[in-house]
């Protein structure tokens, strides 16, 4: 169980802080984690008791957001040239809410970028992914959403 102040990732959404633990007495839902999201101006409520299985977790170890920037600036994998496939690849990446996973996302898809003209699609994911890392790195460190950003934009450009 989470508490309040904890950071916290979800899959879909990225980073944020549990910001309180609220009991719907009128509807009579349970609990739910209500989570102040770092990259989007709104709030999240998660049920307490579905948190697990939803994908909610501790934002990454220090060491991991350093793997991720590693990963950022390394070469880029192949992506499939098929678009059903591709977005399959990224989409399943990209669910799964594992910061390496979503780093590679990003990495790829900025490579392609150069090479090849991006999809709305690739360059939805792409932003997703940006959004994702940027925010668990912005609580990682203790810096501002856009520095973040900025991090990351930079290290995926310093190939």
């Amino acid at each position: 169980m989470y508490k309040v102040g904890d950071k916290v990732v979800h899959p879909q959404h990225g980073a944020g802080v549990v910001r309180a633990i609220e009991e719907d007495v009128i509807q009579g839902f349970g609990c739910f984690y209500v989570i102040e999201l770092t990259a989007y101006n709104r709030t999240l409520r998660i049920p307490v008791d579905k948190a697990e299985n939803v994908g909610l977790r501790l934002i990454s170890a220090p060491e991991v957001m350093t793997e991720v920037l590693s990963i950022l600036n390394g070469s880029p994998s192949n992506l499939p040239g098929n678009y059903i496939q591709r977005q399959t690849e990224l989409g399943g990446r990209l669910r799964a809410g594992n910061a390496v996973g979503v780093a590679e996302v990003m990495r790829d898809l900025t490579w392609r970028s150069y090479s090849k003209h991006l999809t709305s699609q690739d360059n939805g994911f792409l932003e997703q992914a940006r959004k994702f890392l940027a925010s668990e790195l912005a609580l990682s460190r203790g810096i501002d959403f856009e520095q973040a950003v900025t991090i990351l934009n930079q290290t995926v450009a310093s190939e």
